[in-house]
């Protein structure tokens, strides 16, 4: 086993397909203000689903690769998540503060504002639903209540920790079903979304352990992943979404890997780029999204179909381009400037897998 887990390169590509998945997703709300028609988007919100999948991938590589201390395997993730995260909150408060009238959803409210630089559920105080301050931020309260319950498993042998996690992401899935009303936060941890953290585990696991299928198998799998995608977000609300969503991402993130190991996934830089920048995409592009439709209302641009095409390849591009700025500017700089802080304990603390 190496050192260390090399890049892989069709997560990364994953990576971006998903952040822009979701920023097409998210269009609908501005095209549908703009008058310009757009249908068939909604099962690209299945981007997050993918993103779950990765998130239990990858911590499971990482830390079966190069074993590490709870306190070590959380303040990287901190410094990761936290500091861009903390950066556009700050600004949107700031801005709904000095000029509510700028956003369409501000309404300041204190306690909300600490629950989402804390990343807890907290009632929107102008949606009612549990949304933090910046509204995609909702998939991180997910996130780092996974690591943290990741992080406490390290303490456990490999074969252990495995099932702990997945008992423990299960519980609150269970609670919400057995308890009504299960009130916010049960209702919220307990979507059966926390399940993909443990199905990309899995995939970890098979990972490591040399067991992904052939190359075409794999290619097999990753269409047949994005082909039941639709039919997943037809059932989402019957099934639930973890159950409707989450067997096709893991398709998909199979099918991709299998395909890598089986040497058919090239390396190539820009889409290695946008990989890195996918989370700078995902936390900014809501607001570009906004800033774009303001923009489009004071030009004279066409409606119809053509419409809605330069409307999509415009913010698509906006939103790569201002996750490219914020990566290279705002979340780099900072993750450099938190790294140096870098909470280590004694390698013996460190339970090897």
């Amino acid at each position: 086993m190496p050192a260390r887990m090399p890049q892989l390169a069709s997560i990364q590509y994953l990576r971006a397909v998903a952040a822009l998945m979701v920023v097409i997703y998210h269009a609908r709300l501005q095209t549908d203000r703009l008058d310009l028609p757009l249908w068939g988007t909604d099962p690209l919100a299945a981007g997050v689903d993918v993103f779950f999948i990765i998130s239990g991938l990858i911590m499971w590589v990482t830390t079966a690769v190069q074993p590490v201390a709870p306190a070590t395997f959380w303040w990287r993730r901190l410094v990761r998540v936290v500091p861009l995260y903390w950066a556009l909150t700050g600004m949107l408060v700031t801005v709904s503060l000095v000029g509510p009238s700028l956003l369409r959803t501000a309404r300041f409210d204190p306690a909300h504002v600490l629950a989402s630089f804390l990343f807890l559920p907290w009632p929107h105080p102008a949606m009612g639903l549990p949304l933090p301050v910046l509204i995609p931020g909702w998939t991180l309260n997910y996130e780092m209540a996974f690591y943290f319950l990741f992080g406490l498993a390290l303490l456990l042998p490999a074969r252990a920790r495995f099932w702990a996690v997945g008992a423990a992401l299960a519980l609150p899935v269970v609670l919400a079903h057995l308890l009504y009303p299960p009130g916010l936060v049960l209702a919220f941890y307990g979507s059966s979304l926390v399940l993909e953290f443990w199905g990309g585990m899995a995939l970890g696991r098979l990972l490591l352990a040399g067991r992904l299928p052939g190359a075409g198998a794999s290619a097999l799998l990753l269409a047949l992943g994005f082909a039941l995608l639709p039919l997943g977000w037809a059932w989402s609300e019957a099934l639930s979404r973890g159950v409707a969503l989450g067997p096709p991402a893991l398709l998909v993130v199979l099918g991709a890997l299998g395909m890598e190991a089986a040497g058919r996934v090239p390396s190539r830089p820009l889409p290695l780029l946008l990989g890195d920048v996918s989370y700078a995409i995902y936390l900014c592009h809501v607001t570009v999204l906004a800033v774009s439709a303001e923009v489009w209302r004071r030009l004279p641009m066409p409606g119809g179909p053509a419409g809605t095409l330069i409307f999509l390849l415009a913010v698509t591009a906006a939103s790569i381009g201002a996750g490219l700025v914020l990566y290279r500017l705002v979340e780099l700089p900072l993750r450099r400037a938190m790294r140096g802080r870098e909470v280590r304990l004694p390698a013996a603390q460190a339970r090897a897998v």
